[in-house]
């Protein structure tokens, strides 16, 4: 083994500031969402279409989409950049509206779930104390005293189903009826 003359920071910094493959190294991000997405041009559309009664008469239904295929198809980044520019589209409309994408690989419980989306909402809700129930509550009475709107992606929802009994989802099911 051959010893080196150089300081292990000279080493690091030397390797650190090297060339690299990446052009950039966020783009390789799970969380990364392009500003096109070619090739689901179609599918942006029908969800388009299929959510266009959100912005012209907001409230007056739910709207629901399920987005299957295969893995590596793109549905976690075609919901994704929906939401982004749905959200944008509704706002430059003056319909309140936000955004939500929860990934139920990671967060595998009811609670989990909203307690996530009220994060996103930033509302404050302990860790520990409030049922899903109360969270779903609390959610809807800040929608509704603000006149918002919400869309929410259940991403890898086949997590969720296998991990707990399916009348657990009456509650979510009844959220999105209001």
């Amino acid at each position: 083994m051959e010893e080196s003359s150089q300081s292990p920071r000279d080493i690091l910094s030397e390797s650190a500031s090297g060339l690299s493959v990446f052009k950039d190294r966020s783009k390789l991000s799970p969380d990364h969402v392009p500003s096109r997405l070619p090739f689901r041009e179609q599918k942006l559309r029908e969800l388009g279409v299929s959510f266009k009664g959100l912005i012209e008469s907001p409230g007056s239904s739910s709207m629901r989409a399920l987005i299957v295929g295969k893995t590596g198809t793109g549905k976690t980044v075609t919901a994704r950049v929906f939401g982004r520019e749905f959200r944008e589209l509704a706002r430059s409309r003056d319909v309140k509206l936000e955004y939500v994408h929860v990934n139920c690989y990671r967060q595998r419980t009811l609670y989990m779930i909203t307690s996530e989306i009220a994060g996103t909402l930033r509302l404050p809700i302990p860790m520990r104390g409030f049922s899903s129930q109360e969270v779903f509550r609390a959610i809807n009475d800040y929608l509704e005293k603000r006149n918002m709107h919400l869309i929410i992606t259940l991403d890898e929802f086949d997590y969720l189903i296998n991990s707990a009994p399916l009348g657990k989802f009456t509650s979510l099911s009844d959220f999105t009826m209001r």
